[in-house]
């Protein structure tokens, strides 16, 4: 198990470090319009500016955009979808990717049972998961010190960052789970990332319009949502449900993963 979790982090380590280079460019330059435009209430004044269904999907009114943890509380939905997107292909393909690249049967000559290759590739995930939400993590912190921010920031974004991670493992879990059940392995990717930005379109539109707030509980994001965690209104029992599928994907991965028929 050890060597298949050392490879499957040597096989993902290039992944990782273009998304984590990719999240601190993204979260650095936010910071850096931030400041270029903040001052008294004119970043308010910005996003007032905005029509109102983007006014309401960025919580203007709720967050104060002068704030720079509020600021960029209100735009975290779009960091977050690059992380959870590889969240969700990491899931897929750290188990598609062996009937893709026609290593099952050397893979299978291994003297592990399918348990300990799913749990060495599970762990490997987990660990690439956790990388790349220390990176957001630093990302923002070194972002709001290199413009001389003065908000008290730290407990926010470690509770943005926990509620992200959650999200992460629920959709590579999900990743595994299709990857383990879809006859087409090399689906699984793709149905992974449609769930991601599913849940990406589903928060827009319950946010923008404010008229179909019953969809929230079929959205990941409105279990983690920034409002409530920087509001201090977040209930503790949110991630839940959430946890529990993320269990039943995982239980049920290692389920269909040992009586998988593999296309060599």
């Amino acid at each position: 198990m050890t060597n298949i979790l050392k490879h499957e982090l040597k096989f993902n380590r290039k992944s990782l470090i273009i998304y984590s280079f990719v999240v601190f460019i993204l979260i650095f330059i936010s910071m850096q319009e931030f400041s270029a435009g903040s001052g008294g209430q004119s970043m308010n004044e910005i996003m007032q500016m905005m029509p109102k269904p983007l006014q309401n999907a960025m919580g203007v009114g709720v967050f104060d955009y002068g704030v720079a943890i509020e600021y960029f509380g209100g735009t975290f939905i779009y960091f977050a979808l690059v992380v959870l997107i590889h969240a969700a292909m990491l899931g897929a393909n750290i188990i598609a990717k062996e009937e893709r690249d026609k290593t099952v049967e050397f893979l299978n000559t291994k003297p592990v049972s399918r348990n300990e290759i799913l749990t060495g590739k599970l762990s490997a995930a987990f660990i690439l998961i956790v990388i790349l939400n220390i990176v957001m993590l630093l990302s923002i912190i070194i972002s709001m010190t290199s413009i001389n921010s003065e908000d008290n920031y730290i407990k926010s974004t470690i509770s943005l960052c926990a509620g992200l991670f959650c999200m992460q493992i629920f959709l590579a879990a999900a990743g595994v789970f299709f990857a383990c059940i879809l006859k087409n392995s090399k689906r699984a990717a793709s149905v992974a990332m449609g769930l991601a930005m599913l849940f990406f379109v589903l928060q827009f539109i319950i946010d923008s319009t404010g008229q179909v707030d019953f969809l929230r509980w079929i959205t990941l994001y409105k279990y983690f949502d920034p409002k409530d965690i920087l509001k201090e209104s977040y209930n503790i029992f949110y991630p839940v449900i959430p946890l529990v599928i993320t269990g039943l994907f995982v239980v049920y991965s290692y389920r269909f993963y040992r009586n998988r028929n593999f296309k060599c």
